[in-house]
């Protein structure tokens, strides 16, 4: 076999396997969401992309390949995770947790680690923490 045939067959099963990948990402991330809502895994500060796998039954390849399919990554999608479950906290029961509390209860590994995100990435969340923390 040529190199020509052997170049344009790998080249073709590559974009085979990509479809498959497609396919399957596109019925993976339905699952990947359910799981996030339902366990609320993000609130372990140890929660990594291996235990989200093994939740949704799946390897890390494929979570990674179906989130960047969605144009976001793993990190990313814990945080949101995060936030989302800190506001719920911060709305619903408004001066009840301090900052240190509300950090564990949100699934971050201390304060500062969740104050830098808020900053960084939701400074509107970060000024209604402000307002809304146990002084």
């Amino acid at each position: 076999m040529g190199l020509w045939k052997r170049i344009v067959r790998v080249f073709v099963c590559r974009r085979k396997s990509g479809r498959r990948v497609d396919k399957y990402a596109a019925r993976l991330y339905p699952k990947i969401k359910l799981v996030m809502e339902e366990t609320k895994p993000y609130l372990n500060p140890e929660f990594s992309i291996y235990d989200l796998a093994h939740l949704v039954g799946t390897n890390r390849t494929y979570i990674t390949e179906t989130l960047r399919k969605h144009n976001t990554c793993f990190v990313t999608l814990k945080r949101e995770y995060r936030v989302n479950f800190l506001i719920g906290l911060l709305t619903s029961e408004p001066y009840k947790y301090d900052v240190k509390e509300l950090a564990l209860l949100a699934g971050f590994s201390d304060e500062r680690r969740m104050c830098d995100t808020l900053k960084r990435y939701h400074p509107d969340v970060y000024n209604l923490l402000r307002s809304l923390v146990k002084k």
